[in-house]
């Protein structure tokens, strides 16, 4: 992971944080947090549906599962 990669995960997660305990957030940190938010999801769920795929098909050839 990148420098900048690490930076932007941080800040989305130091702003939820802050949301969570009550913190007021500017609108800036509240749009740019909502749209990362947004897009990492967005970027992960391809990644989450193909290890699903995959734990399925390995869960079947061990015949765990029918």
């Amino acid at each position: 992971m990148s420098s900048k990669q690490g930076d932007i995960i941080t800040y989305v997660v130091e702003n939820i944080g802050k949301a969570l305990r009550g913190e007021k957030l500017s609108g800036e940190e509240i749009v740019v947090t909502l749209f990362t938010s947004l897009f990492l999801a967005a970027a992960a769920a391809p990644l989450i549906v193909s290890t699903g795929f995959a734990v399925y098909d390995e869960l079947k050839k061990r015949k765990i599962i029918k």
